[in-house]
Order: C-alpha cells, then structure tokens, then sequence
C-alpha cells in the first residue's frame, strides 16, 4: 500500500502539508443550525475538514449502561441511552449538514460506533471514515467500516503496539487507504502526555501508511 491518499482531492501522506480536523462531534448538542454554525467557524479558522460522531445508542450501549439515570443538568435526558439518542441526526438532518458543508466548502466526515451508523454515512456518500480509539481493537467494526473501501483514520489511544500491528495488518489485507493517528485519551491533553515521539515510531514501523 503506497504511503499516500487523497481526501476529497487533497493528498494525505507524511510529506503532505497537516490535515487539519476540527472535531466537532456531538457538541451541538442536537441541533442541525449550531452544526452548521460550528463548521463555518471551522472553516473561518482553516481547518481541512469537519468531523462529526455518528451513534445507534441502543447498538452501542449495554441495556444496564442505556438505561442508567442521573441528575446530571447538563444530560439532555434522566435517562443516558435517550439522552444519546438526542444527540443523533436523522437521516434527513445528516443529508442537509453534509450539504451544508459542501455550500460551505469544507470536508466532513464523521466516526460511527456501529454498523448501522457505518452504513447510514456510506449511504450518504461521505469521503472517508474515523474509527475512535476506543475501537482500535474493535475488528469486526474495522472490517465492516473498510468494506466501503473509503479512506479511513484510526486513532490508537490507549493501544498496546501489538494492537496497533493487529490493525495494520487486518487493515493492510483490505486493500482500503487508511491512516494511523496517536491519540492520548485525556481531553484537552497536557503537553507531558502528548508522546508525540509514537508518530515516529509508527513512520519506522509502518512505512506504507501515512501517520500523525
């Protein structure tokens, strides 16, 4: 696999200029125009692309872990697995961000955390994929997602090295562009925890793929 890819045109490769991903994720809370909102600001500031999360909670979630209650305020529900469920887009509503993105003109692209949200973004024709570092060991995912043989950017946080040779393999044998990215799980990270040195590590042992 050659150590370059293209994301809607622009190349991505370790001699490339940085992508650069503005996460967006579930902080719009629900609603389609603060999305729309968030991308135009990622786009004012020069971000390369907008990235979303895109969940089936009731897949997702254990039916203990759906159904546990609290009086967290800022929940949008007593209830977590419905508090989640807000947090979703319906399809109609995924079909008129990714629309408003391109009037925009930026990339965007989301990471599922299930098969049927994997299968709702290909259905939308989106360009690439993020897989979250808590499916890094997440294979079946990983294989469903590389089905679609579009590009695909794993993060790798909290992975043993092992690990991460199990994706590369699996995900070498797919034939499907893909990306290894390292993550500390801590948001916002210290610098102290950042062990960025992993990306040079991963340049040296995995020279086919493009890394960060």
């Amino acid at each position: 696999m050659a150590n370059s890819y293209a994301i809607s045109g622009v190349e991505i490769s370790d001699s490339a200029p940085a992508y650069v991903i503005a996460e967006i994720g579930h902080n719009h809370a629900g609603v389609l125009e603060k999305a729309i909102q968030m991308v135009q600001t990622a786009k004012d500031n020069g971000a390369s692309a907008v990235k979303f999360q895109t969940r089936t909670p009731s897949e997702v979630y254990s039916v203990d872990e759906f159904n546990r209650q609290t009086d967290n305020p800022q929940w949008m529900d007593p209830t977590y697995g419905i508090h989640r469920e807000k947090l979703e887009f319906s399809p109609a509503e995924w079909k008129e961000l990714l629309e408003a993105c391109k009037d925009i003109g930026i990339t965007a692209f989301s990471t599922p955390f299930d098969h049927k949200s994997a299968d709702l973004l290909a259905s939308l024709d989106v360009p690439a994929f993020k897989v979250a570092s808590g499916d890094a060991t997440n294979i079946p995912l990983i294989k469903h997602i590389a089905s679609f043989n579009k590009p695909m950017i794993i993060s790798t946080g909290g992975s043993s090295i092992e690990e991460v040779d199990r994706i590369h393999e699996t995900m070498s044998a797919t034939g499907t562009p893909f990306s290894l990215i390292q993550c500390s799980c801590i948001y916002p990270a210290p610098a102290e925890v950042l062990n960025l040195r992993v990306i040079s590590t991963y340049r040296e042992r995995y020279p086919d793929v493009p890394t960060g």
